[in-house]
């Protein structure tokens, strides 16, 4: 029994791996990465130097959203997504001469180009003025089957790890100590430091008892058109209660959004 069952890890470990392994050099096709610096320059209208970096890992993600743990014995064919960071490098180099600096203000400097190499289809993610619509553009080409919350919650997890990017992410809290983290270093950036502790402090007091215990990690519930996933996020001293409805094909749309605690004081 004992040697089926390792027979049976080491089948589907490789079944992860190998597709991952597969990715890495697909990806990192030329022809590839210049579709992806070709579709940045598309959607943003940049005309700077692009610096474009393939993402493996990220292609991990999408296979295990595919072959979840419940979903262990998965027949289907593992999709092959490749992800690319594109940046705006400060400087042009040609050996170690400079032959140009970048300095654009007021403009996103990075971007998460996503391209499906089955379905021939490449989005602009993070960064992109269009990033949910381009988000359910891949994900509706991926073929989900969101079936139960917890595939609803992974599924949540990824659209803020590629189309909200990773601040983004960073500021959604799950409990106390989340929110007065994230708020900590908030109010440590934007603030001189002599002023930064007494204004976190007189904020963190307009935090209600009841408001800090209330707070809790992303949670998925079931409605007649999906999962609806409710979650905090703190921008600026502001704590936002937002909700967005995930479909069972993976597509998302971002419903309402409430202030519960701001800057200044609580709200009821």
């Amino acid at each position: 029994m004992k040697l089926v069952f390792l027979k049976l890890a080491f089948v589907f470990s490789t079944a992860l791996i190998g597709p991952v392994a597969f990715c890495r050099s697909v990806c990192n096709d030329g022809t590839r990465i210049a579709v992806a610096e070709a579709k940045v320059r598309e959607d943003s209208g940049s005309a700077s130097p692009l610096q474009v970096a393939p993402l493996p890992g990220l292609t991990d993600s999408v296979v295990y959203l595919k072959t979840r743990p419940a979903r262990a014995f998965f027949r289907g064919e593992v999709p092959v997504v490749c992800f690319y960071h594109v940046t705006i490098p400060m400087y042009e180099l040609e050996g170690r001469r400079i032959l140009s600096e970048s300095v654009e203000l007021g403009t996103n400097r990075e971007w998460l180009v996503a391209l499906d190499v089955a379905n021939d289809l490449t989005v602009v993610l993070e960064g992109s003025k269009n990033a949910t619509a381009n988000f359910n553009r891949l994900v509706g080409a991926l073929d989900f089957n969101i079936s139960n919350p917890d595939d609803a919650i992974e599924l949540f997890d990824f659209f803020l790890k590629v189309a909200k990017g990773d601040r983004y992410r960073f500021q959604v809290v799950g409990d106390e100590m989340a929110l007065e983290s994230v708020a900590l270093e908030d109010f440590r950036l934007r603030l001189p430091s002599n002023k930064r502790r007494p204004a976190f402090e007189a904020w963190w007091k307009g935090v209600s008892d009841s408001r800090r215990a209330a707070i809790q990690p992303p949670r998925a519930t079931k409605t007649k058109d999906g999962y609806e996933v409710r979650y905090l996020y703190y921008n600026r001293g502001n704590l936002w209660s937002r909700k967005v409805l995930v479909r069972a094909d993976g597509t998302l749309v971002e419903l309402s959004y409430r202030l519960i605690v701001s800057e200044r004081q609580s709200v009821r």
